[in-house]
């Protein structure tokens, strides 16, 4: 069975949706902080909520790279040896029929 990279990408989109969640949690608190520390007509949460949206986008986006072009060479590997596997296993076949016509 040929095991393709979408296993390992639900995985890290999994792992990467948790490490957001955590960071909305720890940016709530520094946002009542903020506010409580700072009583202005800023508006905290939206600047900080941007600020992490943009992060984590660009931090995706890096993780992407890197990791989808092993995830695919991975992939390809493995279709590559299934493939050589097949067509060594008919090698006898084709020598054998190739013999006997000799």
């Amino acid at each position: 069975m040929i095991r393709g990279p979408l296993p390992a990408i639900i995985e890290r989109e999994y792992v990467l949706e948790k490490d957001v969640q955590e960071l909305k949690e720890v940016l709530q608190k520094h946002t009542e902080q903020l506010i409580k520390q700072y009583p202005q007509q800023v508006n905290y949460k939206d600047v900080i909520e941007e600020l992490v949206q943009a992060n984590v986008i660009n931090k995706v986006k890096n993780l992407l790279l890197n990791f989808l072009p092993k995830a695919v060479s991975d992939f390809a590997t493995s279709v590559i040896q299934s493939t050589i596997k097949k067509a060594l296993e008919k090698t006898p076949t084709i020598l054998a029929q190739s013999s006997s016509q000799a």
